[in-house]
């Protein structure tokens, strides 16, 4: 770790922010004693400690009321335990997910998760990212099975087992998914894999969001991996299969024969770190009234879409910018509102304001789960829907 520095700030804490609000200081722990001191020092400073991995998704959430402490756990990266005939992999929090996925490849396995370049297991884990697989894969909380977590209390937390049959208590490990280190500090993750699909094969199909719907019906009807619709501007289906070359054939076949103009496209990739420059506007409803959501959103106005249709999450982006930009936020929100759905600024004009949508009863649970786990108030403050 760092030692002290004068006047409080340490080298290269600047270059840590979220939300334009940039870290005090930043601490680059090498073990979990020294993750342990962090907190305590924290503890006795009343300092406000986040958490950081590969920094991918820091602009998920609130900004905080302070940022004391950014504390880098990408020095614990190594991977631990792994049996491959019991589908097991143990982790520290600051191994990247790629460098996980080249250790897997080599028994032909997967951790089926996807996060930006230069994501970390930890990272994923709380700020609960999924990409374009969602749809068949789920998301980090559907894969962890056991875990090692400090709370802002200073108690070490062992939670589940590393095996994937495992149902006694409360599990810890789903609650603290998405919880964006505001709960616990992941050090170490277990989670179950998967074979690595023999084959993939990816269909770009060019339409409209009347023709996108009839498209995800038939998708989902023949068990996509994933089906992804961009609007940049034109609009256009992306449909991937995967599994064993027989099955993906037939798949493919079918979509191909009901879609004529289906054209193969390149492998599907995994999520993309947005430009710090741009709106981003994060939003769910049933997926049956996720094209119908689009065509109330676009009709404001063009903006950038990415849509998983599989799941009903869309993301969409435009240029940032003072009263235009808080006016669209406004008109989508309404919208998406009216369609029983849920929503999320991720980056744009947050100015204090709430970004995860309006109040929800919910929210006043996990308030008082804060106040249990992190009773002194030092974990990624302020960060949280309702601020806490």
């Amino acid at each position: 770790m760092s030692g002290p520095v004068a006047g409080g700030w340490s080298p290269g804490a600047a270059d840590v922010a979220i939300d334009g609000l940039p870290a005090r200081r930043i601490e680059r722990p090498e073990s979990e004693a020294e993750v342990a001191e962090l907190v305590a020092r924290a503890r006795r400073d009343r300092l406000n400690l986040v958490p950081i991995g590969g920094g991918t998704a820091l602009s998920i959430g609130n900004v905080p009321r302070r940022f004391d402490l950014a504390v880098d756990l990408r020095n614990l990266d190594q991977i631990g335990a792994y049996s491959a005939p019991d589908l097991v992999v143990t982790a520290q929090a600051g191994t990247r997910l790629s460098d996980l996925d080249t250790f897997l490849a080599a028994s032909s396995q997967v951790l089926p998760l996807e996060g930006p370049p230069g994501a970390t297991l930890g990272g994923i884990a709380a700020a609960e990212q999924a990409g374009r697989h969602r749809f068949s894969r789920g998301t980090p909380r559907d894969w962890l099975i056991g875990a090692r977590a400090l709370t802002g209390d200073g108690r070490w937390l062992k939670i589940g087992a590393k095996v994937v049959k495992n149902v006694a208590g409360y599990d810890v490990g789903r609650l603290l998914c998405g919880s964006l280190g505001s709960l616990a500090i992941f050090t170490e993750l277990t989670f179950k894999v998967a074979p690595r699909p023999q084959t993939a094969a990816v269909w770009r199909i060019a339409t409209t969001l009347a023709g996108a719907e009839s498209i995800r019906q038939l998708a989902v009807h023949l068990g996509a991996a994933s089906i992804e619709l961009t609007a940049r501007p034109e609009i256009a289906v992306e449909v991937a299969f995967e599994g064993e070359p027989d099955a993906v054939a037939w798949q493919s076949e079918r979509l191909v024969a009901r879609f004529a103009r289906a054209e193969q496209a390149d492998a599907a990739g995994g999520p993309e770190a947005p430009s710090s420059q741009e709106l981003v506007w994060t939003f769910g409803v049933l997926p049956d009234r996720l094209c119908r959501a689009l065509e109330r959103c676009l009709a404001g106005g063009p903006a950038g879409v990415a849509a998983h249709l599989g799941s009903g999450i869309a993301t969409l982006t435009a240029a940032s910018g003072g009263p235009e930009a808080v006016g669209r936020l406004q008109a989508w929100s309404f919208e998406i509102e009216a369609l029983g759905g849920w929503w999320r600024l991720e980056r744009g004009p947050k100015d204090g304001r709430e970004c995860f949508g309006p109040t929800r009863a919910e929210w006043a649970i996990a308030a008082e789960i804060k106040k249990a786990m992190d009773p002194d108030g030092i974990l990624s403050v302020g960060r949280m829907p309702g601020g806490f």
